[in-house]
């Protein structure tokens, strides 16, 4: 079994074997010898090669200790960065432990949280929008100031502009709208998805403005391995919780 000769040497346990010296250090060194072979023994009953846990780190203190020449004793100094080093690594490993505590903690009050938006409708950011076989496309646009001229395409998958919607004025913030489905020749468009573009003259010149699907949340599905919560619409599928612009 190896043994951490480094950590036994900053501990004062690792001692020549051929020295000898006045006062005592054969007998100290035996003693230490007899230490780290119960450190050993430790470490081999808990079936780690080399490391000492918490349990090593105290009894190998203590036999120091003990064995220590009282003619030489250790440096409090040294004693006092071994337990400071000691308490640094205990500490940490607290802290990870808390940390992942409170990582669970607050994905399950994400998840609780969540869970009261089923039923309820959510603007969503993206581009597309789902028209559903009966009634018609719920989006919104982002207007970033208050503007009397603000307009919407809403095109097929092949580029083709089906029907050209007028919002008119519009003030700042998210402004919802629904398509019902009939196109620009007076047809009625077939369910699916839709590109949405959305423009607006904002100080006289023609800006692109965000846009949003607007949609139903059927259930929530709680994140793992570091996954986050998604939420679970209606028409458009699985999104993350993060892409969610507004609760409405």
């Amino acid at each position: 079994m190896a043994i951490d000769t480094s950590l036994l040497s900053s501990l004062g346990l690792l001692v020549n074997p051929g020295s000898s010296g006045a006062n005592g250090s054969g007998s100290s060194t035996g003693a230490a010898a007899g230490a780290a072979a119960a450190g050993a023994s430790s470490s081999s009953g808990s079936g780690m090669s080399g490391a000492l846990g918490q349990q090593d780190f105290l009894n190998l203190m203590v036999a120091q200790l003990k064995n220590q020449d009282p003619f030489k004793p250790m440096d409090s100094g040294q004693f006092l960065s071994q337990m400071a080093q000691f308490g640094t690594v205990s500490g940490i490993g607290d802290l990870q432990t808390s940390f992942k505590q409170l990582a669970t903690s607050l994905t399950s009050n994400q998840g609780l949280q969540a869970s009261s938006l089923v039923g309820h409708q959510v603007a969503v950011s993206s581009n597309v929008g789902v028209l559903p076989a009966q009634g018609g496309m719920q989006a919104a646009v982002s207007v970033p100031s208050s503007t009397g001229d603000v307009s919407v395409d809403i095109t097929d998958a092949t580029g083709q502009v089906v029907k050209h919607l007028d919002l008119g004025a519009q003030a700042s913030g998210i402004s919802q709208f629904t398509w019902d489905g009939t196109t620009d020749s007076g047809g009625q468009a077939a369910p699916g998805q839709y590109a949405i573009k959305a423009a607006a003259n904002i100080g006289g010149q023609q800006t692109s403005l965000g846009t949003y699907a607007v949609d139903t949340v059927n259930s929530v599905t709680l994140g793992s391995n570091g996954s986050g919560t998604s939420l679970n619409l209606g028409s458009l599928g699985q999104v993350d919780l993060s892409q969610v612009k507004q609760f409405l």
